[in-house]
């Protein structure tokens, strides 16, 4: 059984371009880091405004630190005003004395407040360090999660453009076989395309043969290794914040993988696909759906049977009407009635004398019936003629 034109042309599909599906899929992927990086943004400026918690503390438990060191050097200083008055009170007293005796315990207590206090002095010293230390920290840390938050916007930016950049560059590329998907499009088309082009078979089969083929469309395969991706937020360290060698590779590396790729496919067919549509062409189903189309409806643009029954020649030119019981020409055109000589041509009727509005045309008819005329015009002079002779 041979194939319909409808099965030919629905075996036909879409000129292929190679396989771009690893390229497209670049674009897909990086709208995925643009989602992920949009969430390592919010996790950072959650990491910032924790930060911001924490130089506050910092900065409350510096001043509460600078406070007690005041505090405890003022203690200190008391406390060793009382032993230099202990040893005083030892150095008067009567060795062995009961005096003397009080005034070494007084002594002996007021180095041990002494030494409590210096502790204590120590102690607030430290706090001091430790508060300025953590604010320092903090302050680092706050530069780094907001250089990392500037870094990620930039990279989800970069990625925006790199998207454009291969979606472009895809679309250039399918353009580069505009050719070949025409002749394809014409051929599917049938015998007229949508703008009235009358499509020559043996040229879309020629066209087609000249295509040269590509046999493994993209044969840079994309190594997704090269390829960047979001930061996850597992370590939201200073140190790993800070250095700049943990971000993601530079998202140019996708458009270089596309780049490569789409350079590597030299044409939109590989040899199946054109022996496929060579097979197509060659079926004899593109010849039997234009006899078809034009035993019932014409030649479209050209001569047209129209529902009413009318014939019409060209898209604004005569109309053949033989369906009211005479064969009636009229014309039809948009931009006034056709001429002929000079003269505009509205109607003829070929079932009447012919006539140009109203008026006989100069036919063979016409002048039989002007020749009778004459003869009998001549004939009735001449017997007149002879009757007035012979009266006379």
């Amino acid at each position: 059984m041979r194939e319909s034109w409808a099965d030919t042309i629905a075996g036909v599909g879409a000129v292929g371009s190679g396989d771009l599906t690893e390229v497209t899929d670049m674009v897909t992927n990086l709208g995925d880091y643009i989602t992920a990086e949009g969430a390592y943004k919010t996790l950072l400026e959650g990491e910032l405004a924790a930060n911001v918690l924490a130089i506050d503390a910092a900065e409350v438990a510096l001043v509460d630190a600078n406070e007690t060191v005041v505090t405890a050097e003022a203690a200190v200083v008391a406390s060793l005003e009382q032993v230099a008055t202990a040893e005083a009170a030892v150095l008067e007293a009567v060795p062995f004395s009961p005096e003397f005796d009080a005034a070494v315990d007084a002594l002996d207590i007021a180095n041990i407040n002494a030494a409590g206090f210096a502790a204590g002095l120590d102690a607030a010293l430290a706090a001091v360090t430790e508060a300025e230390e953590a604010l320092t920290a903090a302050n680092v840390r706050e530069d780094a999660i907001e250089a990392s938050i500037i870094r990620s916007d930039n990279r989800a930016t970069a990625a925006t453009t790199a998207q454009t950049t291969i979606t472009d560059a895809v679309a250039a590329k399918i353009a580069s076989f505009d050719t070949t998907t025409a002749i394809v499009d014409s051929f599917t088309d049938g015998i007229t395309s949508d703008d009235g082009t009358v499509n020559d078979l043996d040229d879309l089969i020629s066209g087609i043969s000249a295509v040269t083929t590509d046999e493994d469309g993209i044969d840079d395969a994309v190594d997704a290794a090269d390829l960047p991706v979001a930061d996850n937020g597992a370590d939201t360290s200073t140190v790993y914040l800070a250095d700049t060698d943990n971000d993601p590779i530079s998202v140019d590396a996708y458009v270089a993988e596309a780049t490569d790729a789409l350079a590597s496919i030299t044409s939109a067919l590989t040899s199946a696909e054109q022996g496929d549509l060579l097979d197509a062409m060659g079926n004899g189903s593109f010849e039997r759906e234009a006899i078809t189309e034009i035993a019932s409806g014409g030649i479209d643009g050209i001569i047209t049977l129209e529902d009413d029954g009318t014939i019409h020649i060209g898209e604004n030119s005569f109309i053949f009407d033989d369906t009211v019981g005479a064969h009636v020409l009229t014309t039809d055109d948009a931009t006034g009635p056709l001429t002929i000589g000079g003269g505009a041509v509205t109607e003829v009727d070929v079932a009447a004398a012919l006539s140009t509005n109203g008026e006989l045309v100069a036919t063979q008819t016409y002048a039989d019936t002007a020749e009778a005329d004459a003869i009998a015009a001549a004939a009735a002079y001449t017997d007149t003629a002879e009757a007035d002779a012979i009266a006379a």
